[in-house]
């Protein structure tokens, strides 16, 4: 045989969720709060000055391993070359060419392992010099020889960019 149900009991049971919701909201919205200010009490982190959007394989047409995008029209450009033998294509990322540029490079094929990054060795003046850090595998489809490449989100400036020879 069931018990009665007491008055007011139910009373306590919804109290007690509401209760517990709120605190779990709290804790939750405390923890997100936490980590913005932590990082802004660090500083700027100086890998933060270029981060990574894309990073495939392609074929390298020409001798040019570097270049800025500072435009849609110029990754338009860029994007479709790319996306000329991809099935599917490759998405173009959307970047806010007002306040960003973008950095594409083409890493030196070799049989290393692990994979190939850009990092800031520093920035002096105008000029901010990168260092290319590990290697990819280089891959083959059919003839054309394929080799790693990255396209890097970085703050738009007039200055120079200098990408100094792989630091293993």
């Amino acid at each position: 045989m069931r018990k009665p149900i007491k008055a007011g009991s139910t009373n306590r049971l919804a109290k007690a969720a509401v209760l517990s919701f709120l605190m779990v909201a709290f804790l939750s919205c405390k923890g997100q709060r936490k980590g913005t200010v932590g990082t802004q009490e660090n500083g700027p982190d100086p890998e933060a000055a270029i981060s990574l959007v894309v990073s495939d394989y392609h074929q390298v047409v020409g001798n040019e391993r570097t270049w800025v995008i500072k435009n849609r029209k110029e990754l338009q450009k860029f994007y479709s070359e790319l996306n000329k033998t991809r099935k599917p294509a490759l998405p173009v990322p959307k970047v806010d060419f007002g306040q960003n540029m973008l950095l594409v490079h083409f890493y030196q094929a070799s049989d290393s392992g692990t994979p190939p990054r850009l990092s800031v060795l520093r920035k002096t003046g105008d000029t901010l010099f990168l260092a290319e850090r590990g290697n990819g595998p280089s891959h083959r489809g059919g003839r054309e020889k394929l080799v790693p490449f990255s396209i890097y989100l970085m703050p738009k400036s007039e200055g120079t960019i200098v990408v100094e020879p792989r630091i293993d």
